[in-house]
């Protein structure tokens, strides 16, 4: 373990590089430990869901590691983790957002009034095939597991956003996120051959 006392102040970012190049762990847990709350408050200022930023800014560490041999010794370390820690929580914003819009896509699509756009009139035989789509996203619905039921109708039903059941059920953004998905998956599967 190195002398703390020893780190030259003129340049105390380009030390941590020179160290973190070699490959010191040392050097790595000090930058950790000297960065990592306050990089979480910062992510959570994006994500809101204290896991998420945890979780964004640990893989920012381990990306920090993977690549220390490519490190400017100019680079100042504090300033690549926030930007890292910036375009990570956007990166992750854009997928969330763009997940998000599949599954509206999709659901308006199954949930629509008369499910006109998977059962066209030219499919529905006296509507018996409609009625039989509504009766399996209804049974689809029933048999999920009730937490996942719960999400999904307060999601589908009273139109709550992802942050706004997170709160209401006291759970985090993440496992709502997780739940939606695997009600999606649900109801993909009881519906497949409308396809």
């Amino acid at each position: 373990m190195f002398d703390f006392y020893t780190i030259p102040m003129s340049n105390p970012g380009g030390y941590f590089i020179e160290k973190l190049k070699k490959g010191d762990v040392h050097a790595f847990e000090q930058v950790f430990n000297t960065h990592y709350a306050s990089l979480c408050r910062y992510a959570q200022k994006y994500v809101i869901d204290l896991d998420n930023a945890r979780e964004i800014v640990q893989d920012t560490f381990v990306k920090l590691w993977e690549i220390k041999h490519s490190l400017s010794q100019d680079t100042s370390v504090k300033s690549y983790l926030y930007k890292a820690v910036r375009n990570n929580c956007l990166d992750y914003l854009k997928h969330i957002r763009i997940s998000n819009e599949y599954k509206e896509d999709f659901l308006r699509k199954i949930m629509d009034s008369g499910f006109k756009s998977i059962a066209s009139p030219e499919n529905c035989l006296n509507g018996l095939i409609e009625k039989e789509l509504e009766n399996r996203i209804n049974d689809a619905i029933a048999s999920l597991p009730d937490r996942c039921r719960e999400i999904f109708e307060l999601s589908r039903f009273k139109g709550l956003k992802y942050r706004e059941i997170a709160e209401e059920l006291n759970i985090s953004i993440k496992t709502v996120e997780t739940q939606m998905s695997r009600a999606i998956q649900a109801l993909r599967k009881k519906i497949a051959d409308y396809f």
